[in-house]
């Protein structure tokens, strides 16, 4: 039977195997390999923490965290990538620019 630990285990696993598959589904064809790469293999290292025995069940979901982090280091390697970071402050004429205002010497 299950204790509370291996449910907890047991769970996770599942819910991170299905977010994976609902990302692979959102894939296209201009997804790049290498991410796609990533999400099956961290998938692999979920669903193969399932079947192993419960003593080592935690390398493959390790495995598959550092297979990922390394697959991506390269987008990591000047900084943080475009899409993961916040928009930056827009100036006073940007934000006009922006959201269609006018300048102020047209307001005369």
């Amino acid at each position: 039977m299950l204790d509370v630990y291996h449910l907890v285990h047991v769970l996770l696993a599942l819910a991170g195997m299905f977010i994976i598959l609902c990302r692979l589904n959102a894939m296209s064809a201009a997804t790049k390999g290498v991410v796609r790469l990533q999400h099956g293999l961290l998938f692999a290292g979920l669903l193969w923490s399932l079947v192993v025995p419960w003593d080592v069940a935690a390398a493959p979901v390790c495995a598959g965290v550092l297979v990922f982090l390394a697959l991506s280091a390269d987008r990591w390697r000047h900084g943080a990538p475009d899409g993961t970071t916040k928009p930056a402050e827009l100036d006073g004429p940007a934000l006009r620019h922006v959201s269609g205002g006018k300048r102020d010497a047209d307001r005369r």
